[in-house]
């Protein structure tokens, strides 16, 4: 089975995350983030859950 980043698109490919050489169909392929791609969402979804903190200590002083 192919595993395909579904950011970015790159395919894992022996533990490295390369692009696509091969078609391959998409309903074959599981989904997931590469390092890159989910070390971005991470950094977002912290960023956002930060802000999030802020707004409630505000909102309770």
């Amino acid at each position: 089975m192919v595993v395909q980043c579904c950011v970015c698109k790159k395919i894992r490919e022996n533990d490295s995350w390369v692009e696509a050489t091969f078609y391959f169909d998409p309903e074959e392929a599981s989904h997931g983030y590469c390092p890159a791609c989910s070390a971005q969402a991470l950094a977002e979804i912290a960023e956002w859950l930060e802000k999030e903190r802020q707004q409630q200590v505000c909102q309770a002083a």
